[in-house]
């Protein structure tokens, strides 16, 4: 169906359009919207109904791809279906399994890294106790103490020579034994390394400072401090003739006592032992702890590379970057292990343990029943522990690491109860499949086959077998009942169908002289979408005169329209449906009513129409329309809301609008204030001339002009009454230069009350002329205008008033006069005006 100049893209907007053309006046055509509502209605349910009851048409069947057939069928899609659970079945079961086994051994096997470490720090506190143990029975003894009260250095000699030489340290495992006084000077001291004699003592040991740790306490009998010692000089440096090996980590632990009697009653001294952490006993504490230990000294810039290799970080950062944050254990005394600050492992992470440079310095326990080298290589879990120094310092860092065996059992146990589960739900799947196969899938193909021959044959007497109780019965029944039904409805819908063409026909008619009526209306009129405000329907007015679009574009179907071709008209209003899908919409449907009202946002636009629709039939709005030139229309605006379909069968709420003309209006209004403008100034010189040709009301005038201080005026207007009179050159010349002199030069006596920017001009003419007949006319003219609408007025205004305190007798005559000319100038006035009305 084309679209109209009305821009209908549907029969059913068609009707609501053709509605409102009844009249031109707003409460008729509002009133014939609402009486045809019940109308649309019934063509509505008319068209649906059609619809919904029309006959099926015999068609043979498509040939169907096979693949397309197998995806479509039910047995398919339900295999696809368990096919998917089974998967996401997999998979919840493969997440929980994932955090059940994997991630708890995972935790699990940090745990026990952590484990390790910690019974490392507490071999290491074993070491420190022997040490100690050691000490104490060299420190608490009478025959020490008599030294220092003695203060006898051979006997101090004697002592160190005959007990604490280097055979007893050797088998003590002691490197260094020295002895201090309370202030930490030093006094005599021995220092030896497997046997043999070391040359000199490391310059920490050779006196101790006073905030020394060693020394803090000492003077309370049976105090004990311990700590790591990290000394400056490598033991190659203090002179000692047995080879030192390269893994040599020059780290100390010692421990320190004050000398006292047996009985403790005081303390005199300081007794400190030392002993290297070699490798031996770097050994003796990987079998007692049965883990395997490295250890790393901060102060050695190989053992510090190693480190930085070991925990993954670039060779270019630096250690203290690295530990930067990492907690440091401080060893505190030997109560318990327990009192030792930050006794935890800072990181624990995967070691690879083939590396060459990971087995570098690397102690570990070999198990008795498992001695093979691939027991301590391979992936291992490693635990780092970092401890302070003396000095308060990180001194060393402790790595210990163990095998991945929890973490294998994990991944072993979470593949057998994945493999396990697995199964059990392949089982699960196939036994329902196998169900739905046989109790449901047969009986719905079976079902299925059936309707597919009713609706191949087209004949709805025939009927489905039964197929039980249960559901799929129960619809076997309802779908006989259903082909009962339609048997019944289909003589009905026959008859209805001869009801529908004849309603059809004539509706379709109606639309047709509705359209006809709307366009010879020469209002705007326009339906617009209340929600969004876009156009639906328009007339021809608004059309030719207001739309944005060239006229050639929309077509002129309603003027063109063949009223007598019902046949066609009755088949494009049963079809509509399908044409409205084919036809293109009308270009203006994409516009919004605001781009016609610009001076309007939307929203108040919409909010100013509701209020005319709530105003009632007289309720109207001036503004103005933007046309798509760029011309503003004035009109005034009336409007309804309507319930109508809006496009593509939505119904929806719609303002209808009524946009009067008001362009001659507001032209006729205009002229008519322009001549009575004309005809107050033509009335004000007619008395302004009279008045001054009457001798008494000018003597009256020139006394008034005279009391207002206006007088120059006045007089330049005698004068040049006076110039205009002589009728010689040289006369007039002569009283031209007489007025410039009074009037117009600059330091004249009686300067003229005008604007100077209107007489410029005329003076400069003046004043170049000589004694022209006219050459004041258009000056005369400015002066006597301007005293027209000033003093003028004010003089007529008190005139009556003069003329009753002057003469009573004469002020009769010239009122008299005075009302004569007033009334024949209102009625030229009046006629002026009836004669301008009569040409509009």
């Amino acid at each position: 169906m084309q679209h109209t100049s009305l821009g209908t893209t549907s029969g059913a907007n068609n009707n609501n359009m053709a509605r409102q053309s009844t009249t031109s006046s707003q409460a008729g055509f509002l009133g014939f919207i609402s009486s045809q509502d019940a109308d649309d209605d019934m063509f509505d349910f008319a068209i649906s109904d059609i619809d919904k009851h029309k006959k099926p048409i015999d068609k043979p069947p498509k040939q169907s791809n096979c693949f397309i057939t197998l995806c479509s069928s039910l047995r398919f899609k339900t295999i696809s279906v368990l096919l998917l659970m089974f998967l996401l079945l997999m998979a919840i079961c493969l997440a929980i399994l994932v955090a059940s086994f994997i991630v708890s051994f995972s935790n699990i096997e940090v745990q026990s890294a952590e484990d390790g470490s910690r019974r490392v720090t507490r071999a290491l506190f074993d070491d420190f106790n022997s040490l100690a143990t050691k000490l104490f029975e060299w420190a608490v003894w009478d025959t020490t103490a008599d030294l220092l009260i003695n203060n006898d250095p051979a006997a101090i000699d004697a002592f160190f020579a005959d007990n604490l030489d280097c055979d007893y340290l050797q088998v003590t495992r002691i490197n260094y034994a020295i002895m201090y006084h309370l202030n930490g000077s030093f006094i005599k001291g021995v220092a030896c390394y497997r046997g043999q004699p070391i040359q000199n003592i490391p310059e920490e040991l050779l006196e101790l400072k006073s905030d020394s740790i060693l020394l803090q306490g000492m003077t309370v009998p049976n105090t004990k401090k311990v700590g790591l010692l990290i000394p400056k000089q490598p033991l190659s440096e203090l002179g000692v003739d047995t080879v030192i090996p390269e893994s040599w980590k020059n780290i100390l632990l010692t421990a320190s006592m004050p000398i006292t009697p047996n009985s403790l009653s005081e303390s005199y001294g300081v007794f400190v032992f030392g002993k290297y952490e070699n490798w031996d006993l770097v050994n003796d504490i990987a079998s007692r702890t049965q883990l395997c230990l490295t250890m790393y000294n901060l102060d050695n810039s190989s053992d510090t590379s190693l480190l930085l290799q070991s925990l993954k970080e670039s060779s270019s950062s630096s250690i203290s970057e690295v530990l930067t944050g990492a907690p440091a254990t401080i060893i505190n005394g030997l109560t318990s292990v327990s009192n030792w600050v930050n006794d935890r492992a800072f990181k624990v992470s995967v070691l690879d343990g083939s590396s060459k440079s990971m087995q570098y310095s690397r102690q570990c326990w070999v198990d008795p029943s498992n001695n093979s080298s691939s027991a301590t290589t391979g992936e291992r879990m490693a635990a780092y522990q970092m401890f302070n120094d003396l000095n308060g310092s990180k001194g060393i860092v402790l790595r210990t690491d163990i095998s991945r065996s929890v973490y294998q059992l994990g991944i072993t146990s979470f593949l057998i109860t994945w493999g396990v589960m697995t199964a059990a739900v392949i089982v699960l799947s196939i036994t329902i499949v196998v169900f739905i196969e046989a109790f449901v899938l047969r009986r719905v193909i079976k079902l299925t086959g059936s309707v597919n021959s009713i609706t191949t044959n087209n004949d709805v007497t025939q009927r489905v077998p039964k197929m039980g109780l249960d559901e799929v019965g129960i619809l076997a029944k309802n779908v006989n009942r259903m082909l009962h039904q339609l048997e019944l409805s289909q003589q009905k819908i026959e008859k209805e169908n001869i009801l529908m063409q004849q309603l059809l026909e004539k509706t379709s008619l109606e639309e047709q002289k509705s359209r006809m009526v709307m366009n010879a209306i020469n209002d705007f009129i326009v339906t617009v979408e209340c929600s969004s405000g876009l156009l639906i329907n328009i007339n021809s007015a608004f059309e030719s005169n207001i739309l944005k679009r060239g006229r050639n574009k929309l077509s002129r179907a309603f003027s063109t329209a063949q009223l007598d071709n019902k046949t066609e008209t009755v088949k494009v209003a049963g079809d509509r449906n399908s044409t409205q899908s084919q036809n293109p919409q009308a270009f203006y449907q994409t516009q919004c009513l605001d781009e016609y009202y610009k001076d309007v946002p939307l929203e108040d636009l919409k909010n100013k129409l509701e209020e005319l629709c709530l105003g009632g039939q007289k309720a109207s709005w001036e503004t103005t329309l933007t046309s798509g030139f760029g011309i503003k229309v004035p009109v005034s605006v009336s409007a309804s809301k309507v319930r109508m379909i809006i496009r593509e069968g939505t119904i929806g709420d719609a303002y209808v609008i009524v946009a009067k003309n008001l362009s001659e209006q507001l032209e006729l209004k205009q002229t008519l204030k322009q001549q009575q403008q004309q005809l107050s100034e033509m009335k004000t010189n007619a008395e302004f001339d009279r008045v001054m040709k009457d001798p008494i009301l000018r003597l009256k005038f020139a006394g008034f002009c005279k009391k207002e201080r206006s007088e120059e005026n006045f007089l330049f207007l005698e004068y040049v009454e006076k110039y205009r009179s002589l009728s010689k050159t040289h006369e007039r010349s002569q009283k031209q230069r007489e007025i410039i002199d009074l009037f117009l030069k600059e330091d004249c006596e009686m300067p003229l009350n005008v604007a100077a920017k209107d007489a410029e001009i005329e003076v400069k003419k003046i004043m170049n002329g000589f004694g022209q007949i006219d050459l004041f006319d258009k000056l005369e003219g400015i002066v006597k205008a301007m005293m027209s609408r000033d003093t003028f007025n004010r003089f007529m205004i008190q005139l009556p008033t003069m003329e009753i305190a002057v003469n009573p007798t004469t002020s009769d005559t010239h009122r008299s006069s005075l009302d004569s000319s007033k009334s024949s100038t209102n009625k030229s006035t009046t006629s002026a005006t009836a004669s301008t009305m009569s040409k509009h």
